[in-house]
């Protein structure tokens, strides 16, 4: 079983530039991981976030937060929202109004998991990666 490596919650208000602002810490974290992931692995984790990021500031009012840890060969991305529902997929409209997320990160990840809590829910998707020993600099 490789290391555990966890790092605090990154805080967002849940507003547009919560997305931008994910991807930019989950790119800074994944590049100070070593040995290195591949550029595949980081594009699929990253898209993860993305979409995590986004059901969670058009799908719920508030703030959320990003956690991201590496354990057991995998990269895990958790986001935290203030609204109790459980995601669930739809189908996927052409027209650019979405349905496309949970479907896509269903292909992304390992596992997509959904914990409701007193103040919300956390979704967590799971993204293997090569080497299970990854761990930061």
């Amino acid at each position: 079983m490789g290391e555990t490596l966890h790092v605090p919650a990154w805080h967002m208000r849940g507003d547009a530039n919560s997305i931008r602002r994910a991807r930019e810490r989950a790119h800074d974290f994944l590049n100070g991981l070593r040995p290195r992931i591949s550029s595949e692995e980081e594009q699929s984790t990253l898209l993860a976030v993305s979409e995590l990021v986004t059901n969670a500031v058009c799908h719920t009012p508030g703030s959320c937060a990003l956690n991201m840890t590496v354990e057991d060969g995998h990269v895990c991305i958790a986001v935290s929202d203030t609204s109790r529902s459980l995601p669930s997929p739809r189908a996927p409209e052409y027209d650019g109004e979405g349905g496309f997320g949970l479907h896509l990160l269903a292909l992304l990840a390992g596992s997509l998991e959904t914990e409701v809590h007193p103040h919300g829910k956390t979704v967590v998707a799971r993204i293997a990666v090569g080497d299970t020993t990854v761990r930061a600099r």
